[in-house]
């Protein structure tokens, strides 16, 4: 996904998955804490691909507004749940 270096430093910084962290006293990501980061990026990378194909297909079938208003209503859905989301209490991160 495009930006993720800058988006990875902001979950990092904001303490995301350091509950993985053994050692409290690291400054930077742990390697647990990157794993699970990088998990994440992985998940958006392959459903990135993944719906490519049926996004075209229904690009081509369903009327402009219609499509618009549709993926609309999913990127402020993702968007508020990606707000929402916290690893340690509602971690939607990875769903």
């Amino acid at each position: 996904i495009f930006g993720w270096a800058p988006l990875e430093l902001m979950l990092a910084r904001e303490g995301q998955y350091d509950e993985f962290c053994v050692d409290e006293t690291e400054e930077k990501m742990c390697p647990e804490q990157s794993i699970r980061l990088q998990r994440l990026f992985t998940l958006a990378q392959f459903l990135l691909n993944f719906v490519s194909l049926p996004i075209g297909y229904m690009l081509d079938r369903i009327p402009k507004g219609t499509y618009f208003g549709i993926t609309a209503v999913f990127q402020v859905t993702g968007l508020v749940v990606f707000a929402l989301s916290d690893s340690k209490t509602f971690d939607y991160f990875l769903v």
